[in-house]
C-alpha cells in the first residue's frame, strides 16, 4: 500500500485525532497553511447545548476562494448522525463572520469511534432583490468514518484528490469528491442491469409462466417486488435491526490478524477464506465458503468478534453466496 493511501486509511478507519487530521488536511490540501488552535471560548450560546468546543486546524486558498478546516468536538455520541443542520448552521456562522467560503470539518464525540467528515460551503442564491445564503444538503456532503464503520465510499471519492503531489483542488472540485451523485448513478444502473437479468430469468422458465398466469402477476411486478424487498433486507441488516451481521466480502489487514491469531483453527482456515488483494485488502473467496463444513463455517464465525472489529461473520446465509 502506498503511504498516500495508507495516511487516508489512516485518518478514515480509526477514531478521530486531531494529529490524523492534520495529516489529512496537508495530503488533501497540497499548499495548506496549518495554524492549529483551540477556540473552546467562542461558541455562541445558541450552539452550547450541543457542541463542547471546537478547533481551527488549516486555511486553504484556491484562487479566490477560502477554506477553513475545523474539528468540532460535540456532547452527544448521537449527535455525529444526528442535527446535521445544527452542526451546518454553526459552520456557516464562522464562515460568515470571517468572510470565507467553504469548511471541511471533523464532527466528533469522545465515547463514540465514529465521526463525520462534511463539506460545507457558503452559497448565495438571489431572491426577492436580495442575495441569501444557502447551505448544500447535509447528507449529500458528508462521510460517515471511524472504526466499526465501512467507508469504502469515502476512500473512493476522495483519493484521486489525495494521490497527486502538486494538485491544489479547487472548492468545485472538492464539492464534487463529496457528492454521491456519481455513487447512487453507479447503483442504479447496477441495480437496473439486475432487475433485467432477474425478469429475463423469470420470463423463461415455464414453471414461473404458469404460477404468473394462474395468479395474474407478471414478470415485471415479480422482479420489482423481489429487487425492493431485497433492498430493504439488506438495509435492516445493515443497521444491525436483524440480528445477523452479514459476511463481509472484505477486511483489512487488522482484522484478518485479529481474526487469525484467535486460535489454531482460525490459523487454519482464515488464509482459505481470505485472500489478499493488490490494495492490500483481503477478499473472501466464495468458491471455498459453498463447500465448507457447518462445523468449519461455525469455527470461522467465532474468528470475528463485534466487541473489537468491525465484523463478525456469523451469518449462515451468505456464508454460500
Amino acid at each position: 500500500m502506498d503511504i498516500k493511501r495508507q495516511i487516508l486509511e489512516d485518518t478514515f478507519k480509526n477514531k478521530f485525532s486531531i494529529e490524523n487530521m492534520i495529516k489529512f488536511s496537508r495530503e488533501f490540501l497540497k499548499d495548506v497553511k496549518i495554524i492549529y488552535r483551540d477556540e473552546n471560548n467562542l461558541i455562541p450560546k445558541e450552539y452550547s447545548r450541543t457542541i463542547i468546543s471546537y478547533s481551527h486546524i488549516a486555511i486553504y486558498t484556491a484562487g479566490k476562494d477560502t477554506l477553513d478546516v475545523f474539528a468540532v468536538k460535540l456532547r452527544s455520541d448521537k449527535s455525529v448522525e444526528r442535527a446535521r443542520s445544527m452542526q451546518r448552521s454553526f459552520i456557516s456562522k464562522l464562515l460568515s463572520n470571517a468572510n470565507h467560503d467553504a469548511a471541511l470539518v471533523a464532527f466528533y464525540t469522545d465515547n463514540d469511534n465514529r465521526w463525520r467528515l462534511s463539506f460545507v460551503r457558503l452559497d448565495y442564491e438571489f431572491a426577492s432583490g436580495r442575495a441569501k445564503l444557502s447551505l448544500p444538503p447535509a447528507k449529500r456532503y458528508s462521510y460517515l468514518v471511524g472504526e466499526k464503520e465501512p467507508c469504502h465510499t469515502a476512500l473512493s471519492q476522495l483519493y484521486p484528490i489525495f494521490e497527486y503531489d502538486n494538485f491544489n483542488p479547487t472548492l468545485d472540485k472538492i464539492e464534487e469528491a463529496f457528492s454521491v451523485e456519481k455513487v447512487t448513478k453507479e447503483f442504479f444502473e447496477k441495480y437496473r442491469e439486475k432487475y433485467h437479468d432477474l425478469k429475463d430469468c423469470l420470463d423463461n422458465d415455464p414453471a414461473f409462466k404458469d404460477e404468473s398466469i394462474k395468479h395474474e402477476f407478471t414478470s415485471e411486478q415479480f422482479a420489482k417486488k423481489l429487487m425492493g424487498q431485497l433492498v430493504f433486507l439488506y438495509f435492516l441488516q445493515k443497521k444491525g435491526w436483524l440480528g445477523v451481521p452479514v459476511i463481509p466480502h472484505t477486511i483489512d489487514e487488522k482484522n484478518y490478524d485479529s481474526a487469525y491469531y484467535s486460535n489454531n483453527a482460525c490459523k487454519k482456515l482464515i488464509p482459505l477464506i481470505f485472500k489478499k488483494t493488490a490494495t492490500d485488502e483481503y477478499r473472501i473467496q466464495a468458491g471455498v465458503l459453498k463447500n465448507m463444513s457447518d462445523d468449519d463455517a461455525d469455527i470461522i464465525a467465532g474468528c470475528f468478534h463485534p466487541d473489537n472489529n468491525t465484523i463478525n461473520v456469523k451469518y449462515r446465509g451468505e456464508r454460500w453466496g
